[in-house]
């Protein structure tokens, strides 16, 4: 049974074994009076997490693939459908604008991704991330009411909150600024 277990998964859990080591080790280095918020410690274990996190990522890629391919074989294992049954244009119609639909969405969400990134300067942040939550959900065909207009601007007001507040990341104020001055 372990032989079955992908070479990634075990690449994956070496490095989990070694990011918590590392980590140890960092956790022991001395703190001295002198230290701010950010210490001696404080990158040798932004690295113990990175690689944590990387060989999560790869462990779960291994899995994922592992998966696919068994469906795959598994499909692939199926009897072929009796002699004389040929697949009719029209599924093969179904199955080509499944496929524009796809590539569609994709191209809109592309689309909308654009749009924020030449409004955040003029706009600001705060509103053209309320605008770009709001215009993903509407794409994506929630029902725009009162409630998504909220959600879009709590989560505009928490990520503010987040990077231009706590973690003191400057962000494009936008035109409003100029409004009140």
């Amino acid at each position: 049974m372990l032989n079955q277990v992908p070479r990634d998964v075990w690449i994956g859990l070496a490095a989990m074994v070694l990011a918590g080591t590392y980590w140890y080790g960092a956790d022991q280095i001395p703190i001295s009076a002198l230290d701010g918020v950010v210490n001696a410690a404080a990158m040798p274990k932004a690295l113990a997490y990175a690689l944590g996190g990387l060989a999560f990522v790869l462990i779960l890629r291994a899995l994922t693939i592992e998966i696919i391919t068994r469906r795959a074989t598994a499909e692939a294992a199926e009897p072929a459908p009796p002699a004389g049954t040929e697949i009719t244009e029209e599924k093969e119609w179904e199955d080509a604008a499944s496929r524009r639909k796809r590539h569609l969405r994709a191209a809109g969400m592309l689309g909308i991704g654009i749009v924020y990134l030449i409004a955040i300067p003029h706009l600001g942040y705060m509103l053209s991330i309320a605008l770009l939550v709001f215009g993903v959900a509407a794409f994506m065909q929630a029902r725009p009411d009162r409630k998504l207009l909220l959600l879009s601007g709590c989560v505009a007001v928490f990520f503010y909150l987040l990077f231009v507040r706590f973690l003191d990341i400057p962000l494009p104020p936008g035109f409003w600024p100029s409004l009140f001055t």
